[in-house]
């Protein structure tokens, strides 16, 4: 609703005696007979807040009542989209998990008061939450996500691609991910990441187990077309349970004669570490110089007094 300071009050006797106001912007307002106000003059309320009494007499306008009403939270919050969005709890706790999910906040982050005085500003409509509640928010939003997921995968028009990782944390704890690749209806490229576990025994049996798990929780062992591995001889065992696991069920092509394909990154990584491994005399004597300049600030100061000697313009550092 559009309000404007230059409404006019018309006004007309309702059986009871009171003021009867046409203009659209008394229909925010509650209005209270002389006989019940102190003073004795008409006055009104805000519907929304509650938290107003403005001489509602004809005499005095309608820009101290138009005034409150651009200031009023809890008016504001009830505007249709043409103005301002109407306050959902639900779409507000969506929003919250997913920028728990997004930044990698801790749950007890919508507890924390300053955040709570944020939104409680930005709309006093908003009911928070805790820590509990922002944790099944960020589940239910995670089963949501992953029932649309399996959607897109058992629609696609063609085969997965499949790559798997497995990494150890500065904990030795062991994760295994899985990726998909495909080429979705739109011949767009896509690739995702179905799962990052925790994997306790980097056996070939183990590893085995656990893909073929996810794979069957997905849905997709008859769209399943490669497995790219790295060439650790755990994942040369598990690729063969596999192969012949899915062979048996009669969901590879070919037999499975392109299913492990070896990861060409890992292939070049070694190669890289060998060829490292030849000037490997030169990379120490590097470092080792690098540590004794950055080993006290006047070594640091020496050391760029001999660059601008030298003439180096260089904006790297050491």
């Amino acid at each position: 609703m559009e309000l404007t300071a230059n409404d006019e009050i018309q006004v007309e006797i309702d059986t009871n005696g009171f003021e009867h106001r046409i203009s659209p912007i008394w229909k925010e307002y509650i209005a209270i007979s002389p006989g019940e106000s102190k003073d004795g003059k008409l006055r009104a309320n805000c519907k929304h807040c509650k938290n107003t009494n403005i001489i509602a007499d004809s005499r005095y306008g309608t820009t101290n009542v138009k005034n409150h009403l651009e200031k009023c939270r809890a008016y504001q919050s009830t505007l249709s989209p043409r103005g301002k969005s109407v306050f959902n709890q639900k779409t507000y706790r969506e929003l919250v998990a997913k920028a728990i999910i997004k930044h990698g906040y801790p749950f007890s982050w919508v507890e924390h008061e300053g955040n709570r005085d944020i939104h409680e500003f930005l709309c006093n409509d908003v009911k928070t939450i805790c820590r509990n509640t922002a944790k099944a928010d960020c589940i239910k939003l995670y089963l949501s996500l992953k029932d649309q997921l399996k959607d897109t995968l058992r629609n696609l028009p063609g085969r997965i691609c499949l790559t798997s990782d497995m990494w150890t944390s500065c904990q030795t704890e062991g994760y295994l991910c899985l990726t998909a690749h495909f080429v979705d209806a739109n011949w767009k490229l896509t690739s995702l990441v179905l799962n990052f576990c925790h994997v306790e025994h980097h056996s070939g049996k183990e590893i085995y187990i656990l893909l073929l798990k996810l794979i069957k929780d997905w849905g997709i062992e008859n769209k399943v077309f490669s497995l790219t591995l790295d060439n650790a001889s755990s994942n040369d065992k598990a690729q063969d349970y596999l192969k012949a696991t899915l062979n048996g069920w009669g969901c590879l092509l070919y037999e499975g004669k392109f299913f492990h394909v070896r990861c060409a990154a890992h292939v070049l990584n070694l190669i890289v570490k060998d060829g490292l491994k030849v000037i490997n005399h030169v990379i120490v004597k590097i470092r080792e110089s690098v540590k004794h300049v950055k080993a006290s600030e006047g070594k640091k100061i020496h050391f760029r007094s001999v660059v601008e000697q030298a003439g180096l313009k260089d904006t790297k550092a050491l």
